[in-house]
């Protein structure tokens, strides 16, 4: 099943409202750490959310759509 992202809502940082992102952890497979954001924010509630990205690119988080 296709997700359409365009539906989904992004997890945003509550001060500068960047969509937020993880990045991999290299040599940790599996592990994935907070990307930066432009206010330097370091806590976030996270709601439950998945990410998407390609290889080792960014991966963007969304929230996970109720079913």
């Amino acid at each position: 099943m296709k997700l359409d992202l365009s539906k989904m809502e992004p997890v945003e940082c509550p001060d500068c409202h960047q969509q937020l992102f993880i990045t991999r952890v290299p040599d940790e497979p599996g592990r994935a750490k907070f990307g930066g954001c432009r206010c330097e924010r370091k806590v976030y509630d996270i709601p439950d959310s998945v990410a998407f990205g390609i290889g080792e690119a960014p991966m963007f988080l969304y929230k996970k759509q109720s079913s």
